[in-house]
């Protein structure tokens, strides 16, 4: 309800007659009930910039959200599919620990299933697989930098390369080259195991539509009551 509409006829306020949008111009008209004068209702400047920066503020909360965790997975992946290839590189090397088994659970039954609930509730928009492969093509371009920055810097570890090969005796390239591709497999198995997150996402996508449908339906009560008050 509007705080104060007069009347510009009889001086009626008209705070409680609801609006019907005119057939012509679309506009909010209201029919004063005394004088049966035609006016049309303008909102506020300042409540109709408040309504457009709540959904500004919308808009950039969910863009935040997105890049939060498009930053988070981008971080975590790579040091998790990393940590499969160490635990596969110790095992070969017979270097077998009784925490050898947190270098798989991370990555494929965390990691994993959230960035495929990420993908699947982030961009319901996109195609599923488009989506999946493109992210997956981002970690191989972003982990693929890492590799070459470091084999630059000789900062490339023994414990990154596969049994049987010495770092002594290979080019610095090589075995980077050869630690960017078990990377890139390893990767690979995280995104099979997002796989598994799908589900979740797609309760998620649903969680969010039911509540954005009760949020729809009860303005829509408000306003049914606002008007009939």
């Amino acid at each position: 309800m509007a705080i104060a509409h007069v009347c510009l006829g009889c001086g009626w306020d008209l705070a409680r007659v609801h609006p019907s949008p005119d057939p012509y111009y679309s506009l909010p008209l209201i029919i004063c009930p005394r004088c049966h004068k035609a006016t049309t209702r303008v909102r506020h400047p300042l409540w109709i910039a408040f309504r457009k920066f709540r959904r500004l503020d919308f808009t950039l909360t969910v863009l935040g959200l997105q890049i939060t965790m498009a930053t988070l997975l981008a971080i975590f992946t790579p040091f998790a599919s990393l940590g499969i290839v160490v635990g596969l590189t110790g095992a070969q090397r017979g270097a077998i620990d009784s925490e050898l088994w947190w270098y798989y659970f991370w990555p494929l039954c965390v990691v994993g299933p959230i960035t495929g609930a990420w993908l699947t509730a982030g961009f319901p928009h996109l195609v599923r697989w488009r989506t999946f492969l493109g992210w997956y093509a981002f970690l191989c371009a972003a982990t693929f930098i890492g590799w070459f920055w470091a084999a630059m810097g000789d900062g490339i570890s023994a414990r990154f390369t596969p049994m049987g090969m010495n770092p002594d005796r290979w080019p610095i390239l090589g075995l980077a080259l050869v630690g960017y591709l078990a990377h890139v497999a390893m990767m690979g198995a995280v995104m099979v195991s997002a796989i598994a997150g799908v589900p979740l996402g797609w309760g998620i996508q649903r969680l969010m539509g039911s509540i954005r449908t009760a949020l729809t339906r009860r303005r829509r009560v408000r306003f049914r009551l606002r008007s009939s008050a």
